[in-house]
């Protein structure tokens, strides 16, 4: 691969990384919770009230569809910040995306011809779609559980490279544990296909049998034991089992029919095309008649081709799957069109002419589109929205004459289109998102409901939304725990079934249940 203007690609990608700040921290948390993330903070938040930091619960009752160990990584930063709120929940999610940025860079950095390839692809993910524009600002464990599996799968083929067998085994295993302990079973087809895909290249399968596997196999077996012996001692840990399998298999062939099945096998890879936007495009790259031999001739590519491929098929065949569930895998697919670009540079094939035209139309036509908004009613809620705009268009315009011009550093120039695209989203998106919205208004009730009722649990069976319990528990400073103990609170929240019971005091809108709840007076003095 050839790039000319090293010095130029020096500053376009510093200033890309300075970028970052502003890109991924700007109004990071001015929108209420989704539901996930108002699960992960509430289950941290309880572990804290109950000083319990091995079993956790949601609502006071067992939870245990996730492993704690994103919870306790919350607590940290609740407990550093000295506050629990939206910022603070998405703060780690914002030091994972950089720190996998970095990660990507580091294990590809002598995998490429040339050094710059590595930082391209460690930019390509961080600015895909989906990264960009969603996950990234939420407070959700798949960024930091997809760095994990990431780094297990590259770090083992790394290893194995060097012969080194025993740090591999050490290595994959003790990342098998976090991710276990992150996420429960997903981590054990990442696992199973790393060591089935190194041991298909490399053999050695007799080490399979060998002290050098067996022992870091049987500690990170004896870790995991360790946490379940301490869970057991105050609740049974065999009731974890189920909501584990459950989680796994939710989402998998194994509860859907076969015409969903079919249908998923379709539309899955269009859908993800979309979500991984505007870099997936380049697998248009993939479509020439020498492909196969092009990949096999790297035992890298090859490597990271294979693991894409089983671990997808995994959730091609699996109705119902999240685009975040596979962020793990970008990099490794990313890290072909890569490699296939190098080839390309240079050349004037018809793949490479049209992955160029598709680019340089990008450039011209989001600007365009953004300019069309000029008057839109519901950026009202936007100070100075027209010079927000305004300096909007003209900077995307700006690297759009950029991007015509210095042609041997386009990745980049895109990375930093992308970008400033993303700052703008930050100030005249979100914004928007954060006032208006069901979302605003049940956060809102939700706190009003926290303030005014400080001693407020839920009556018997009760539906309460998890985004709704959040903020009233962290206005009260109180597990919102069931109970049908009227002594056990001053006020409690009932439902449709149970206010004919009791003389109503108040109301609010439940997030999920499309429905409303009442407060109704406990029997506490």
């Amino acid at each position: 691969m050839v790039f000319t203007s090293e010095k130029r690609f020096k500053t376009y990608t510093l200033l890309a990384i300075a970028l970052c700040i502003p890109a991924f921290l700007l109004n990071l948390g001015i929108t209420p919770f989704i539901g996930d993330e108002a699960i992960r903070a509430l289950v941290a938040v309880e572990m804290m009230l109950s000083d319990n930091y091995l079993v956790p619960t949601m609502r006071g009752e067992f939870y245990f569809s996730k492993p704690p160990l994103y919870n306790w990584i919350l607590i940290v930063f609740f407990k550093l910040f000295g506050e629990v709120n939206e910022w603070v929940t998405r703060f780690p999610t914002v030091i994972f995306s950089w720190a996998f940025t970095g990660v990507i860079w580091f294990f590809n950095r002598k995998n490429f011809d040339d050094r710059r390839q590595a930082i391209i692809l460690a930019f390509t993910f961080l600015t895909c779609g989906r990264m960009l524009f969603y996950d990234s600002f939420l407070g959700l464990i798949d960024i930091f559980f997809s760095m994990v599996t990431y780094s297990l799968m590259i770090g083992c083929y790394l290893l194995v490279r060097k012969e080194k067998w025993t740090e591999m085994y050490a290595y994959l295993y003790a990342l098998s544990v976090i991710g276990f302990m992150l996420k429960g079973l997903p981590i054990l087809h990442f696992s199973g296909f790393a060591l089935l895909i190194i041991h298909g290249m490399y053999g050695n399968w007799k080490l399979l049998y060998h002290k050098k596997h067996l022992i870091p196999l049987i500690t990170a077996i004896g870790v995991l034991v360790l946490y379940f012996y301490l869970y057991n001692l105050y609740r049974e840990a065999s009731h974890t089992l189920n909501p584990l399998v459950d989680q796994a298999a939710r989402r998998t062939i194994l509860r859907y029919g076969f015409i969903d099945v079919v249908k998923h096998v379709f539309t899955y890879p269009l859908e993800n095309i979309y979500h991984f936007l505007p870099w997936s495009l380049m697998g248009l790259l993939v479509f020439q008649k020498n492909i196969v031999e092009r990949i096999k001739s790297n035992p890298y590519v090859t490597y990271v081709v294979l693991s894409f491929l089983l671990n997808f098929a995994i959730y091609w065949v699996s109705p119902e799957v999240y685009p975040r569930y596979i962020l793990m895998l970008i990099p490794l697919i990313f890290s072909v069109w890569i490699y296939l670009y190098g080839f390309e540079l240079g050349q004037h094939t018809l793949r490479m002419r049209l992955v160029s035209w598709i680019f340089i139309a990008l450039t011209w036509l989001v600007p365009i589109i953004i300019a069309s908004q000029f008057g839109n009613p519901r950026l009202a809620y936007v100070d100075g929205q027209h010079v927000k705009m305004m300096a909007l268009v003209l900077s995307l315009a700006g690297l759009a004459v950029l991007y015509w011009r210095d042609q041997p550093n386009r990745p980049m120039i895109f990375v930093i289109y992308l970008l400033v695209l993303r700052v703008g989203f930050n100030v005249l998106i979100v914004p928007v998102r954060a006032v208006t919205g069901d979302d605003e208004y049940y956060k809102r009730e939700a706190t009003r409901i926290g303030r005014t009722y400080q001693d407020i649990k839920i009556f018997e069976d009760t539906q309460l939304n998890q985004i709704t319990t959040f903020y009233i528990t962290q206005q009260t400073g109180r597990i919102t725990n069931k109970t049908a103990d009227l002594r056990e609170a001053k006020y409690f929240i009932v439902d449709s079934c149970a206010m004919n019971q009791f003389a109503l005091i108040d109301s609010f809108p439940d997030a999920s249940f499309c429905g409303t709840r009442w407060v109704v007076k406990g029997g506490k003095p």
